[in-house]
Parts: structure tokens; C-alpha cells; sequence
């Protein structure tokens, strides 16, 4: 192979070297090209900066839980509602089933004797009823009565009407205080006047039956009173001892089918929970060792001994000395010990023994 000259081989090797390497515009291209691709990802890292630069590589964990704690605020937000909800729907379902309601007032609110803890079976609701009579026994407008209720005046509404579910107009003193008020005395009614069921006969007297007064718990109303307790207050002849929208001025000896009250103020009806029994009425026992059994025994002492000096008494038991001792004594002849009930006749032995001295003779 004939040898090249010098100065091709060094023009090739410039060409071959100029088409490998880049030229100037080139690498500065090529080394500008990545800032600004560079750029983007330093404005991504300091826009990251302020969320996981804050305090150390501990707050890039701080940080995932902020924002799901600010995401968990968002969503817990309605989890939390959902929870309420689910909770107010259990207690409507309740009250559905029948729960009776602590409170025991239909408007759901008491007017007197608030403390649910020491009164938890009897309530007292105040409101008005337009419908007369407390021996009803059955509400008639869906318990919407009640001072705080749709129907404060009682339109169309019973006394029932202002006790809730599951509650019931009080019967009698005696289940008054089965449910747990030993005296009406010693509590603040604010001027009201809470009804029962409990009546009598008259003489403002509280009896097992009858229909004359309307007796319950209060500060107003009539106060002389007998055989009530822990009642304290009547209706008084005609609801004259009465203020307020409290009526029953039609019959003077049936106040329970006549008393009504259309308006909110002044008291209403004493009401008791469902279950509550009053103990049943008991004869009182009678007196052992008293006055009146001393008494007694002297005197059936007294009729005795009056009885022996006329000579009728008959000793019985271990005082009577002997039963046959009412003829002749045994050892009389011609007599027989035995009855009670008299001598007999001669024996055959006596007889003989007899009869010779009557021939004798």
C-alpha cells in the first residue's frame, strides 16, 4: 500500500474528531437545556420545601399525618354527624318501642319536682286539659298537651294528655307514695296545683271510692284535709279554693267528672310511671295485751264468778275437780260409780240385802 502524505492523514483525523465531538454552540445548548428543566424541579422542591422542610425529617411524617389530619377533619366531620344521627335514630327508636321517657312530662319538660334522681317515678307536668274529667284514663290528643307543648291550652286534650308515654295520671295517695314522695309539704310548687285520681265520699275526706273532691299536690287549693297523706291539697267544694283556669263548678259532690283546666298556668296533673303499684289495704291488727283485752278478760272473770254464786257454773278443763260428782257419793249403797249423767238403779245384791229388813219390819 503507497503511503499517504502528512496532510491527508491530518485532515482526516480533524474531520473524524469534529464529527464526534460537539461543537461549542452545541455544549453550551446541551448544558443550558437541563437549567431549565432543572428549574421546574427546584421550584417543585421548594414548593415542597415549606411542607417538608418545616422542622426536620421527623415533620415529613408530621406532615403526611397533618394533612390527613386535616383530611381526617374533613372527613370525620361527617362521620361524627353520622354518628349523632345514628345515636338520636336509636333514641327515637326507643321511644318507639316504648322506652317510657325519664322525664315523664309529654312536652318533655317538669314543672315541679325537677330532680329526675330523687323523683324518678313521679313527675309533675303543668298545662291545660279542656276536656273534663280525671277518670278518663285514656289521652285524646296524641299527648301534645302541656305548657311547653303544641297545645298549652288543652284544646281537645285530656288530663292523660299531659304525661308521656309509657306514664300515667297518679291513681292514689297510696301510689303517690309507692312511687317515692312521702309528703307534698316539704316541696316548691311555685303556686300550682298538681291533680290525682284520688276522690272520696266527702267531708274532705280521701276514701278507697266516690267522686267528691279531687284531691294532689300543691301550695294552692284546699288544705284542711284528713286520711290523705302524702297529699296536702283538694279542689274544695266547686274549685273554689282553686285560681287560675282550674274549673269544676257544674255538680258540688262530683268534682272527678267535672274538673277541666283550658290554660297552661297554675299547675296540672300529677303523673306516675307505668308499674308503680300501691301496696293493697290491710285491716289493722288487733291489739294484744292492751287496755281493751284487760278489760275483756275481767269481765268474762266477772260473768264466771256470778255464774258460781248462782250456782250454774261448770268448772271445766283441768279446774273441774271430778265429772262424776253430780249424785250421791260411790260409796252411798244401792249405787253404782260410773255415768255422769245420775245415780243408776240398784244392784241385784243390794236388793236382796234390802228385803229382808222390810220383812223384818
Amino acid at each position: 500500500m503507497p503511503r499517504l502524505p502528512s496532510t491527508v492523514v491530518r485532515l482526516a483525523l480533524v474531520s473524524a474528531l469534529g464529527g464526534c465531538s460537539p461543537s461549542p454552540g452545541e455544549v453550551s445548548g446541551l448544558s443550558t437545556g437541563p437549567e431549565p428543566t432543572s428549574g421546574p424541579a427546584s421550584t417543585s422542591s421548594s414548593s415542597a420545601e415549606p411542607d417538608s422542610t418545616g422542622p426536620a425529617p421527623g415533620t415529613t411524617t408530621a406532615e403526611p399525618s397533618s394533612s390527613t389530619g386535616s383530611d381526617g377533619l374533613d372527613s370525620t366531620g361527617p362521620s361524627d354527624t353520622t354518628t349523632a344521627m345514628g345515636s338520636s335514630s336509636s333514641s327515637s327508636e326507643e321511644s318507639s318501642t316504648g322506652e317510657p321517657s325519664s322525664v315523664g312530662c309529654a312536652d318533655g319538660f317538669r314543672d315541679a319536682l325537677l330532680d329526675e334522681a330523687t323523683f324518678p317515678n313521679v313527675a309533675a307536668c303543668a298545662g291545660g286539659f279542656a276536656v273534663p274529667g280525671v277518670d278518663l284514663d285514656t289521652p285524646l290528643c296524641d299527648r301534645q298537651a302541656g305548657n311547653d307543648g303544641l297545645l298549652p291550652d288543652g284544646m281537645g286534650c285530656s288530663i292523660d294528655d299531659l304525661c308521656a308515654a309509657g306514664w300515667h295520671l297518679c291513681t292514689s295517695r297510696d301510689q303517690v307514695a309507692a312511687a317515692g314522695l312521702g309528703n307534698c309539704d316539704g316541696v316548691a310548687w311555685g303556686g300550682q296545683f298538681f291533680a290525682t285520681r284520688q276522690s272520696g265520699m266527702g267531708s274532705n275526706t280521701c276514701n278507697a271510692s266516690g267522686t267528691n273532691d279531687v284531691f294532689g299536690c300543691g301550695d294552692i287549693g284546699y288544705t284542711d284535709i284528713s286520711s290523705c297523706s302524702p297529699l296536702n291539697r283538694s279542689t274544695g267544694n266547686l274549685c273554689v279554693e282553686l285560681s287560675g283556669p282550674w274549673q269544676c263548678d257544674v255538680d258540688a259532690y262530683d268534682e272527678v267528672s267535672n274538673l277541666s283546666k283550658p290554660g297552661p298556668t297554675h299547675g296540672g296533673a300529677r303523673c306516675c310511671r307505668d308499674g308503680i303499684r300501691a301496696p293493697p289495704h290491710r285491716a289493722p291488727a288487733r291489739p294484744r295485751g292492751g287496755a281493751g283485752e284487760r278489760d275483756r278478760t275481767r269481765e268474762r272473770a266477772r260473768r264466771l264468778a256470778r255464774r258460781r254464786e248462782s250456782g250454774r257454773a261448770r268448772p271445766r278443763g283441768r279446774h273441774a275437780p271430778d265429772r262424776q260428782r253430780r249424785g250421791p257419793p260411790a260409796s252411798a249403797p244401792g249405787w253404782s260409780q260410773g255415768a255422769s249423767r245420775g245415780p243408776s238403779r240398784p244392784s241385784a245384791a243390794a236388793r236382796t240385802t234390802v228385803e229382808p229388813s222390810r220383812r223384818a219390819c
